[in-house]
């Protein structure tokens, strides 16, 4: 049997992929197949979807799915909640738990998220560890040229350059007003003390960012060494952690992007507590005093020694094809879909204690 994995844009390469018995295909192209499927995935959400994709999916079930057969859609209300991540400080953690709960098949960054997925009842085989799956594209996507690069932002690249990124700390908000004091303290010291350069992106759209932007708008105002841009894009961006000194802010990018460029980071304060970092990540407190402490490390950071990245090393799509292959040839959709609670060591202790009491 055949299975068809659905994405509006599809980033896999079919020689890479031939040996697996499923198709993909992207929305537009749905209709020209006639092969009948068991199984469809959609691995997009439809909120990501425009109206005419969402028209052609439909219609592409219509047609080719029978009464027996399956289709999954992720409907995913944010993009980045990798099972068994914890990230402390915000209300993430609580949205990423209960997705995992309401999920059958989990694809992992790692064996310490693998672990906790285990920890909150999920069966062995339908975890699998795979990787960040935004890592596949660096070697795919391309990297512009360092002169390129500098005069599409208008900076001189061969001085030390910051990409700096931050975003507001959801349960932190009340806070907001002293961090960025303390931010802004630390990027003028540190423009005064090493010459240093900003290339600043907007925060995501998290409740107080306008307060951000307002601060980065002020900030950049008039200055040659300062570029504020609303997004960079994924060629610029990638670019920009080959090329740029350092990156300084709360970004999951520089747990998850940066040690496959071996990029300094200067990680501040709480918003990505309790993640995996590697050896590039310089975690600090919201001081001006911390802030710049964690500079001077990163202006120290010899770039030239390869990182070890927690998140994998960008082959996570055939992990995942290998898994589902593996899964659909082993289990019925009706196993797919009914779950099992598995309790860890210390709960079966539990209940054997209290169900079956030893005889003294």
């Amino acid at each position: 049997s055949t299975h068809i994995l659905i994405n509006e844009t599809c980033a896999l390469e079919d020689d890479e992929f031939k040996e697996f018995d499923f198709v993909y295909c992207p929305s537009e192209h749905l209709l020209k197949l006639k092969t009948k499927f068991l199984l469809a995935t959609n691995i997009a959400s439809m909120g990501e979807m425009n109206n005419s994709a969402i028209n052609h999916y439909f219609n592409f079930l219509r047609g080719n799915m029978e009464k027996e057969n399956y289709f999954y859609c992720c409907n995913r209300s944010y993009k980045e909640l990798s099972g068994g991540e914890v990230t402390e400080r915000t209300f993430d953690d609580q949205i990423r738990h209960a997705m995992t709960k309401v999920s059958h098949l989990h694809y992992v960054a790692n064996e310490v998220y693998a672990a906790r997925v285990y920890q909150m009842g999920e069966e062995n085989w339908r975890v699998c560890v795979c990787g960040e799956p935004g890592l596949d594209n660096l070697d795919r996507q391309p990297i512009m040229k360092i002169d390129e690069l500098q005069k599409n932002l208008g900076l001189n690249l061969s001085k030390p350059t910051a990409l700096v990124t931050f975003h507001p700390v959801t349960l932190e908000l009340e806070d907001l007003d002293w961090q960025l004091k303390e931010l802004l303290k630390a990027l003028e010291q540190a423009s005064e003390e090493h010459k240093l350069q900003y290339l600043i992106t907007f925060p995501n759209a998290d409740p107080s960012s306008r307060n951000i932007i307002e601060a980065w708008e002020e900030f950049t105002y008039k200055r040659t060494d300062r570029k504020l841009v609303k997004s960079l894009g994924q060629t610029r961006y990638l670019s920009a952690l080959r090329y740029l000194s350092m990156m300084i802010g709360n970004s999951s990018s520089g747990l998850v992007e940066a040690p496959s460029f071996s990029m300094p980071v200067v990680n501040i304060g709480n918003r990505q507590q309790g993640r995996m970092k590697g050896q590039n990540v310089f975690d600090v407190g919201y001081t001006h005093t911390e802030i710049n402490e964690g500079i001077k490390h990163a202006l120290s950071w010899d770039r030239t020694v390869s990182c070890s990245n927690p998140y994998g090393n960008g082959n996570s799509s055939l992990k995942i094809l290998e898994h589902l292959r593996h899964v659909f040839s082993n289990y019925n959709p009706k196993q797919l879909i009914s779950k099992k609670f598995i309790n860890i060591k210390e709960v079966s202790e539990v209940v054997l204690d209290t169900f079956n009491p030893s005889i003294s």
